[in-house]
């Protein structure tokens, strides 16, 4: 059975997850797609504030290890464009740590 090609982020058809096209044509190092769980605004209002990086703006949520580890890359983006300070980066690492170091 020949490998078919898939475009790019397409799921393969008896697998659940996802790679990348140029991983299947070098056959190694697939990458795989990190599902994150959803939080609609209904369920994301009724968090208390001590599930956000910033608690007090109710800021990148961390409620879980994926939108823990999703606050902590958009921080770094958010620094990186001078729309915030690097404390308070800093302030959003250390409570999005806290979770990833949970594990849940």
């Amino acid at each position: 059975m020949a490998l078919q090609q898939f475009s790019n982020w397409e799921l393969l058809p008896r697998y659940n997850y996802h790679v990348r096209d140029h991983s299947l044509r070098r056959g190694v190092n697939l990458e795989l797609e990190t599902i994150m769980a959803k939080l609609t605004s209904k369920s994301r209002s009724k968090l208390p504030a001590t599930k956000f990086g910033l608690p007090e703006q109710k800021k990148y949520p961390i409620n879980d290890k994926a939108h823990a580890q999703n606050a902590k890359a958009r921080a770094s983006e958010m620094e990186n464009k001078g729309k915030i300070s690097a404390s308070t980066k800093a302030k959003i690492d250390r409570a999005s740590d806290r979770v990833i170091e949970r594990g849940r």
